[in-house]
């Protein structure tokens, strides 16, 4: 759905920040349970830890809408999703909105990212890393 028809036809229901936000996405796979979003630090996106407030039915991305929560810990949380582009169910990992945790994410991507290479074929379940 284009991101102009998605805007009127929930634009009562987004933010501020949201209706700059849908710009950004040339494709729109998923727009979530839409509730009203308050105003205020960060539009109430994060909680006072810096973990990102999400509920069943929520979008991320819109592209993926959350399952439920697999886990949580001092790093970030897991949820359990499903992806509308690819139409598959997946883990996504959420990390907290702090830049130590930010930078700490980066160096998992890339490790990640190696493990994937050097076992392109999975024989040792690990996590990969799409």
């Amino acid at each position: 759905m284009s991101t102009d028809l998605l805007q009127m036809k929930y634009s009562h229901l987004l933010s501020y920040y949201e209706k700059d936000e849908l710009r950004n996405y040339p494709v729109i796979y998923y727009m979530g349970k839409r509730r009203p979003k308050l105003s205020g630090i960060n539009y109430n996106f994060d909680d006072d830890h810096g973990d990102l407030k999400v509920y069943a039915q929520d979008q991320l991305c819109y592209r993926y809408e959350v399952t439920s929560i697999i886990g949580k810990g001092s790093f970030g949380q897991v949820f359990r999703a499903y992806d509308h582009k690819n139409k598959e169910e997946v883990a996504l990992k959420v990390v907290k909105n702090h830049s130590k945790y930010t930078n700490q994410a980066l160096i998992e991507v890339k490790l990640l990212t190696e493990v994937r290479t050097m076992d392109p074929n999975s024989h040792y379940n690990i996590v990969r890393i799409k």
